[in-house]
């Protein structure tokens, strides 16, 4: 993805994805004491939530150069979820914004699973909440398949949005994005395609149920297409629960 494609993307993901985001999983464990840590490029979830985590992640330069304007001293760490630098060393690990529909095979999946129960402290109220695309309900919501007007760089802009299906297992689908300038109908559209993975929650749950972590809520939200989870450390023992999460 060229740079130019990287920046609108980031400019979106602050303008408006944050509002596909069910705040009320994230509004259960922010308020934890502790360190904490967020991954992905959902800053303006930040401010929205009014949260100051103890460190952000992500892999990208480009979206780590506007955390540190947008959520101001709070330290910045370049890393993939896949291999954190990090080992027991956070009471909370915030990961919204569907990170996971980048781990596109199973190979990926399980290294991000092994990285982010090594990050989380192994102590009783260390929280961890990740969320993905439902494979039940993505391709029928509009998120990625819809077209509508956004605000973008100070400009009005027409978001058109489209998704094709690749694969079912894994379920794969490719998105293209094409934004068109209202403002200045003779610019160049900016154009972007990439791939994303949807999941059954079962398959989350099961990845980290194996690294040691129980599932304590589950909560679907079919009008964005999403889920999240919410994890802590399994105590001795407690319940299997890699075939179900407790509800």
């Amino acid at each position: 993805m060229r740079s130019v494609e990287r920046r609108f993307l980031l400019e979106y993901y602050q303008r408006d994805a944050a509002g596909w985001v069910d705040p009320r999983s994230l509004n259960a464990v922010r308020r934890r004491s502790g360190r904490s840590l967020w991954i992905g490029s959902y800053y303006a979830l930040i401010e929205q939530l009014d949260y100051q985590p103890s460190v952000i992640v992500d892999p990208d330069a480009e979206a780590l150069a506007v955390a540190k304007t947008q959520v101001r001293g709070v330290p910045v760490v370049q890393a993939d979820v896949r291999r954190l630098p990090f080992r027991n060393s956070f009471d909370t690990i915030l990961m919204p914004g569907c990170v996971t529909a980048y781990l596109l095979d199973d190979r990926a999946l399980h290294q991000a699973t092994d990285s982010l129960a090594r990050a989380l402290k192994p102590t009783p109220g260390a929280v961890l909440l990740v969320d993905g695309y439902d494979l039940l309900s993505i391709f029928d919501c509009c998120y990625f398949d819809d077209d509508r007007d956004v605000r973008l760089f100070g400009q009005r802009w027409r978001l058109e949005a489209r998704c094709e299906p690749v694969s079912r297992e894994p379920c794969l689908f490719d998105v293209a994005l094409r934004f068109v300038c209202q403002d200045h109908p003779r610019q160049a559209p900016v154009q972007t395609t990439f791939r994303q993975r949807a999941y059954e929650p079962s398959e989350l749950w099961q990845a980290l149920s194996d690294e040691g972590l129980h599932c304590s809520e589950v909560r679907r939200d079919p009008r964005a297409g999403r889920f999240s989870l919410i994890f802590s450390p399994a105590s001795p023992g407690s319940v299997d629960d890699r075939h179900g999460p407790a509800s």
